[in-house]
């Protein structure tokens, strides 16, 4: 037998022994029917591997549109730096009319394995409906703990006010170049049914240098951001409030900039709907007085302007697509040319089975640029990005597919290497 039919054997051999070592072993009678409840997870930002190993009683399958139940979960963030996970259950098939949300709040300090575990109990108990219509519930036993604090009205010494301070930096080198950013964040929120109160500080500074040949430039960039913001909610549609900045910003020429507007917002749909429904229109109205570092190309040092403009929010989440948008127009009183348009966007769809589309434009029309100065930008300062040039648009596109076919389950979890 020459070596040419001994190596084909040989790996005909070899192939044999992996085939028969990765069939399926034969099914034990306690493992569960795939017919119980097949389940589809649909979490940006969940530990599903975790929610797979402690729920281990359904099937999660990998397309929605085969699934008997539907689970959504999105997040919000909440006053106290913590978040609510609203948790969605869809029923479909056999479970049509069987829908209902749960809420999970996490707080500030909580860890992630807290997140995670306190996630997969409330997801646990939102089977509870789904499971009891098949014959898995003659599996489970539902306990109470008598001696748990259910009912109790917290005493907070806060009033619902929470803190954050962030301090970071960065340094990089080289032998021809080096950088330095530091950042500094200040955060004093507090959150009710009735009132949203946000302020915020921030500074961010940056220093690079970079030498070329017997050259060295050297960039600098400063800008302060301080923001507050108060809602008061008259009802379940309507909202007012009022909004104040001071900032400073050597990329946009500020060295001194202050404004005040007050706003009115109207809800079409009412705001406890706002985990999955937001149409939302708003308008503002106020004043802001610029001090420039360098003469503005309209001959200005400093000066004063009034200004209005509206806000329309619209945003729908349902099991198989989702939709997201903001448009906000504004316009300077003394010279209505001198206006802005922004449009933020993001829709994601699930069209068919295994084949989903995601769709993500911002695009910026700011005709109100004037704080631009009249000597305009140095070579170095537009390659560093360290001056903000003049344009009549700004635009930014990104668009993602995404196709998967096989098995439709997709319970089993496998973590090696």
């Amino acid at each position: 037998m020459n070596r040419y039919v001994k190596s084909v054997l040989y790996l005909i051999f070899l192939v044999g022994i992996v085939y028969a070592g990765t069939q399926p072993a034969p099914a034990d009678s306690n493992n569960i029917n795939v017919e119980t409840l097949d389940v589809y997870l649909d979490c940006d930002d969940c530990d599903t591997d975790f929610i797979k190993l402690n729920i281990p009683f359904v099937n999660y399958v990998r397309e929605p549109q085969t699934a008997s139940l539907l689970i959504k979960i999105i997040h919000q963030n909440t006053g106290s730096g913590g978040r609510r996970y609203t948790i969605s259950f869809f029923g479909h098939k056999a479970y049509n009319d069987i829908n209902q949300k749960l809420d999970y709040i996490s707080a500030q300090t909580d860890s992630h394995d807290d997140d995670r575990r306190g996630i997969t109990k409330t997801i646990t108990m939102g089977l509870m409906p789904y499971i009891s219509q098949t014959p898995l519930a003659s599996s489970f036993d539902i306990e109470f703990d008598q001696d748990a604090d259910v009912y109790f009205e917290p005493s907070d010494p806060w009033n619902y006010w929470t803190f954050h301070i962030e301090l970071s930096g960065d340094y990089e080198a080289e032998k021809s170049q080096n950088q330095l950013s530091l950042t500094g964040v200040v955060k004093a929120n507090q959150t009710t049914e009735d009132t949203k109160v946000r302020s915020r500080v921030k500074y961010d500074y940056e220093n690079e240098e970079i030498k070329d040949n017997n050259e060295t430039v050297n960039s600098i960039l400063r800008e302060l951001e301080t923001d507050f913001k108060i809602v008061k909610s008259i009802n379940e549609k309507w909202s007012y409030g009022a909004n104040l900045g001071i900032n400073s910003t050597t990329f946009r020429n500020i060295d001194f900039s202050i404004s005040f507007a007050p706003a009115v917002e109207y809800n079409f749909y009412p705001w406890p709907l706002s985990d999955h429904r937001v149409a939302a229109l708003s308008y503002f109205i106020g004043a802001q007085k610029f001090n420039y570092i360098e003469t503005t190309i309209f001959g200005k040092k400093t000066e004063n302007v009034f200004f209005e403009g509206i806000g329309l929010t619209f945003e729908i989440i349902e099991p198989r697509w989702e939709v997201y948008s903001y448009l906000r127009a504004s316009h300077f009183f003394n010279d209505f040319k001198k206006n802005k348009i922004e449009l933020e966007s993001n829709i994601s769809l699930k069209i068919i089975q295994g084949f989903s589309i995601v769709f993500d434009i911002n695009v910026e029309r700011p005709h109100d640029q004037i704080y631009l100065p009249q000597e305009g930008a140095t070579r170095d300062e537009i390659l560093l990005k360290r001056k903000k040039l003049a344009t009549d648009y700004e635009l930014a596109l990104s668009f993602g597919i995404q196709y998967s076919f096989g098995s439709i389950y997709n319970s089993i979890v496998n973590r090696r290497l």
